[in-house]
């Protein structure tokens, strides 16, 4: 995955085809391909940013969540729930 276009690619903001590719294949007797087209897409989208951007807040989100169950814990670890074994008396 190279930053630079390939040498083919002369308008850098239009979708440019690459090559044609073909795999051959053989099931039992009979033979076939596999074929495709490689293209280079110029990156016009700002997808990358938003999924990073996502996974720092879900990350971020996560933690938070961790943080308030622990210390919710620690709470009711500390000074008994509220009619609990401690009030029982």
């Amino acid at each position: 995955m190279s930053p630079v276009p390939p040498a083919s690619v002369k308008n850098r903001s239009a979708r440019t085809l690459i090559f044609d590719w073909k795999v051959p294949i053989e099931v039992g007797n009979t033979k076939g391909a596999i074929a495709g087209q490689l293209f280079w897409t110029p990156e016009s989208s700002k997808a990358p940013l938003a999924v990073m951007i996502l996974g720092a807040v879900i990350v971020v989100g996560g933690v938070l969540f961790v943080l308030f169950v622990r210390r919710r814990r620690a709470r009711t670890a500390v000074g008994g729930a509220p009619g609990g074994p401690s009030e029982a008396w």
